[in-house]
């Protein structure tokens, strides 16, 4: 596990550089084909890569990226996570909306475990592409520069739908 862990550290010290249908990890000395999904509907919610730091206090800190079909404004979008995070009683510690961008920080107990979520969504006609940055509460203080960095660094480059 901990030879695995530290083979995907990208979020660490390099952000991948994505060329052509490549990921580049040049830091780490390798490169890898992006995982290509066989042609056809890829469903209402897809997660395309999830990224991990070591592992402490039974949790690995990650990003991960989802592309979610959605056909909404940001403020429906926004409207919708509150009452989710109602429901699953988070604690929002910050929120920030522009006509195509939300950015949401929060705190919420999953499976008795107190998360901390950094969480950057781009809004593209029908899609919404979820970068989010997580990690034990305990573990913020610790990694979540470092998580709210490369969460921040999600652009969109020539999508293809």
């Amino acid at each position: 596990m901990r030879f695995l862990c530290g083979i995907l550290l990208s979020v660490m010290l390099a952000v991948p550089v994505f060329a052509e249908s490549r990921l580049n990890f040049e830091t780490y000395g390798f490169s890898i084909d992006n995982l290509q999904v066989p042609s056809g509907d890829k469903g209402d919610v897809f997660q395309t890569v999830m990224m991990f730091l070591p592992a402490s206090d039974g949790f690995a800190p990650n990003v991960n990226i989802l592309i979610q079909k959605f056909s909404g404004t940001v403020a429906e979008y926004l409207k919708i996570s509150e009452t989710q995070f109602t429901a699953a009683q988070a604690v929002v510690i910050n929120k920030k909306q522009t006509d195509k961008n939300l950015i949401l920080e929060y705190t919420v107990n999953m499976n008795g475990k107190d998360i901390h979520v950094y969480s950057k969504a781009i809004f593209d006609k029908d899609v919404v592409y979820l970068a989010s940055g997580t990690s034990l509460v305990s573990q913020w203080k610790s990694v979540g520069t470092v998580l709210k960095k490369n969460v921040d660094s999600i652009q969109l480059v020539g999508v293809k739908k």
